[in-house]
């Protein structure tokens, strides 16, 4: 319980502080979705969120829409039995845009992210090990925009992450504490390949992604349930990259870290949940321009989620 309470302080010190190219930063992954029987395509769930946020660096994270989809494509055993064993592939996509053009929507970038796991879990703990596959790609602001100036009719700006490589995380069963329901998730990712391309190109690729070794992490989720299908719920997201070399980062993000703190007000369905949430993030790089900018916003948003 130590352990467990000491992860959930980091992730809240931390959660000043969350890397635009991770969608699934604000996605649960519960391993409990009722009585699932054995054998191929167990179970398939999604969901989507919509945000609106303010004060990002020259507004870019104006707008954030995600979806996620899960599948377990085979499953070893009936969610009844002592252990459990089953393969998950999940995909989360995050479209960002920026307000500036006549709609008040200037799409910016999209962001992939792809997971293929094998799970194991016990009334106590969750582990899963897998492969990861994560990129950032930008949209209008290749047809000439300038990064600062939509209005420019220059030469258009382009800047492409990928990151790809194994995956490890464990994480508690739902436990009791302070009156709710908690969770708490940890993990650990490797990159066997990290790729930083930016157009036009620079002699020296400010605060590059490409010596990008891996990144540790940390979730947690906490819910006080006001009635059985009413319930308060706060989530905490903090991750920390490692590099190999930060040529030319800027001075005021010398250590690199991602997170977001929120909290919502969920209402059930039967087999899903809408949420209002209100969050914070911090972002050590937002990715819209080829040099690396952090990035302070709070926003409100909808999610639409599998019920937990």
């Amino acid at each position: 319980m130590r352990a467990i309470i000491g992860i959930l302080t980091f992730t809240i010190l931390s959660a000043a502080s969350a890397a635009q190219v991770r969608p699934s930063r604000t996605w649960w992954q519960p391993f409990d979705h009722g009585n699932t029987l054995a054998g191929p395509m167990a179970s398939l769930y999604g969901g989507a969120d919509v945000d609106r946020t303010f004060g990002s660096t020259y507004d870019e994270q104006a707008w954030q829409f995600r979806a996620h989809v899960a599948v377990e494509p085979y499953r070893f055993t009936d969610s009844t039995d002592e252990v459990q064993i089953t393969t998950l592939i999940s995909s989360h996509q995050e479209l960002t845009a920026n307000p500036f053009n006549d709609i008040s929507f200037n799409p910016r970038t999209m962001r992939w992210e792809e997971f293929i796991q094998v799970v194991v879990g016990t009334s106590t703990w969750t582990g899963r090990i897998g492969w990861l596959h994560r990129c950032k790609h930008d949209l209008d602001n290749l047809d000439g925009p300038s990064e600062l100036d939509p209005s420019f009719a220059g030469q258009g700006v382009q800047r492409t992450i990928i990151l790809s490589g194994p995956t490890l995380s464990a994480g508690t069963a739902p436990f009791e504490l302070f009156g709710g329901r908690w969770r708490i998730e940890t993990g650990v990712e490797w990159f066997v390949l990290a790729a930083d391309y930016r157009s036009p190109a620079q002699s020296v690729d400010v605060g590059s992604w490409k010596h990008m070794q891996g990144a540790v992490w940390g979730r947690g989720v906490a819910a006080w349930y006001l009635s059985t299908n009413v319930r308060i719920q706060t989530q905490y997201y903090v991750s920390a990259p490692w590099f190999s070399a930060r040529l030319g980062a800027p001075a005021d993000i010398p250590l690199p870290h991602e997170a977001r703190a929120e909290i919502s007000l969920c209402v059930n369905g039967r087999t899903a949940s809408a949420e209002l949430v209100a969050h914070a993030e911090h972002v050590f790089d937002e990715l819209s321009f080829l040099d690396a900018r952090p990035s302070t916003y709070a926003g409100i948003g909808l999610r639409f989620a599998p019920r937990w």
